[in-house]
C-alpha cells in the first residue's frame, strides 16, 4: 500500500503523476463519451434484436422506450453540457445519475427479471452472485464497466460515493468503505470477491507519464477541511503540523472542502487542500490534446458473444445457420431464415431458446 508517510521521493512523485493523470482522465470529456458509448452498442444491439418478434414483445418495446433510452438520454444531455463548458456540476450530475439509474444492474434488474430473462441473457445476461460477476459477457458486460468508470467520475467529484476498500478491514473484521481519493483508494488491488473487477478500472497510462504540478508550499488560499471549495479544480491536502500531503483530489466550485482519511488509518483528519491545477477545460469549446490518449477499451471477453442472436422454438428464423437449443440436450439444427424454428416450445426446465452458433455465408 501506498503510504505518503513512508514514501521515498521517487515513489511520492510517481504516485502524485499517477493520481494527477487519473483526476483528469475520470473527469474528462473523452473518458465520458467512451464510457457512454458503451450504453449505445448495448441499446443498438437490444434495438436489432426487438427486429426479430418475440414473446411479450411489446414489453421489451415499452421497456426499451420507457426504461433504457431515457437514461442514455440523461447521460448524452451530460455530455452536451460538458462539452460545451457551460457548467462542469450540471454536466456530471447528469452523467452520474443517468448512470445509476440504469436498470440494466441493481434493484432495478430484478424487478425486470434481467439474469432470468433469454432476450437480455442474449445480450451477456448472467444471474448474478457474489463470486460470479466474471460471467457477464457482451454486451451487458460493457455496461457494467461503463457504469464502473463513471463511478470513477462519481467518487472523483465527490457525488454521494461509496466503495469498500479490498485490503482493509475493521476491527470486528468487516470491510472498511471508502468515498474519497486516497492513494490507498486509488491504487489498491482487485476486490478479493469480485476478484475480475479491477477497482478503479482503467488504470492506464500514457508511455510518457507528464509530472504532476509541484507541491503548492504557499499557506497562502489554503482551504481548511469544512469550508467552501473557490476553484474548479485539483488539490492536495497537507497534514495539520506536519510536511506529510496526501493523494490529490478533484473539487468542483462550492464544494465544501471534506476532511482525509490518512493511508492504513480509519480515522478521517482535517487537512489543508492547497490548489495544484485549476480546471479550465472545455471553457473555450476545445478538448484539450492529451486527451486522445484516455481512449477506454472494454474489458476482456465484453466483446459481443456468441449468443448475439436468439429466437424461441416456433419464432421465424432471423437468420440461416447452424442453431443450438441447450434445453433440447443442445440439439443442433440447420435452419433456413424465415422457418419456424423446431421443438417443442418449452421442457420442463424451461422456455426453449434457439442460439445461433454459425451463420451461413451471404444468409
Amino acid at each position: 500500500m501506498l503510504n505518503p508517510k513512508i514514501m521515498t521521493q521517487a515513489q511520492q512523485e510517481e504516485a502524485r503523476a499517477k493520481a494527477f493523470h487519473l483526476l483528469k482522465k475520470y473527469t474528462s470529456l473523452t473518458f465520458l463519451e467512451h464510457a457512454v458509448e458503451f450504453y449505445r452498442q448495448f441499446l443498438k444491439a437490444y434495438a436489432q434484436q426487438l427486429d426479430t418478434p418475440r414473446v411479450n414483445q411489446k414489453w421489451y418495446e415499452e421497456k426499451y422506450i420507457y426504461s433504457f433510452l431515457p437514461e442514455l438520454a440523461e447521460m448524452e444531455q451530460g455530455l452536451e453540457i460538458l462539452r460545451k463548458g457551460t457548467g462542469k456540476e450540471a454536466a456530471y450530475k447528469s452523467i452520474v445519475s443517468g448512470s445509476n439509474d440504469f436498470p440494466l444492474f441493481g434493484r432495478a434488474s430484478e424487478e425486470l427479471g434481467v439474469y432470468r430473462d433469454p432476450f437480455f441473457m442474449a445480450l451477456g445476461a448472467r444471474e448474478l452472485s457474489d463470486s460470479n460477476q466474471e460471467e457477464l459477457v457482451g454486451f451487458v458486460k460493457q455496461c457494467f464497466w461503463a457504469m464502473l468508470c463513471i463511478e470513477c467520475l462519481q467518487c472523483s467529484v465527490q457525488f454521494d460515493f461509496e466503495e469498500p476498500l479490498t485490503a482493509t478491514v475493521t476491527e470486528s473484521g468487516d470491510m472498511e468503505f471508502f468515498s474519497r481519493w486516497t492513494y490507498e483508494s486509488l491504487f489498491q488491488l482487485p476486490h478479493p470477491v469480485h476478484h475480475d473487477i479491477r477497482w478503479p478500472p482503467a488504470r492506464a497510462y500514457p508511455p510518457y507519464l507528464p509530472p504532476c504540478p509541484s507541491k503548492n508550499e504557499h499557506a497562502e488560499g489554503q482551504i481548511l477541511s469544512g469550508k467552501e471549495i473557490p476553484i474548479d479544480g485539483i488539490y492536495e491536502p497537507w497534514f495539520l503540523f506536519t510536511s506529510v500531503v496526501g493523494c490529490p483530489n478533484y473539487f468542483l466550485k462550492g464544494q465544501i472542502a471534506h476532511q482525509y482519511q490518512p493511508e492504513g488509518e480509519n480515522e478521517l483528519i482535517d487537512v489543508r487542500w492547497r490548489l495544484i491545477w485549476q480546471d479550465t477545460r472545455y471553457l473555450n469549446g476545445t478538448v484539450p490534446a492529451e486527451e486522445a490518449q484516455y481512449i477506454l477499451s472494454p474489458p476482456e471477453d465484453a466483446a459481443p458473444n456468441r449468443y448475439a442472436q436468439s429466437a424461441y422454438a416456433g419464432d421465424l428464423c432471423p437468420q440461416t445457420g447452424q442453431w443450438q437449443a441447450p434445453r433440447l440436450q443442445n440439439r443442433i439444427e440447420l435452419v433456413e431464415r424465415g422457418q419456424p424454428m423446431p421443438g417443442q416450445t418449452s421442457t420442463q426446465t424451461g422456455t426453449v431458446i434457439w442460439y445461433l452458433m454459425n451463420a451461413a455465408n451471404g444468409a
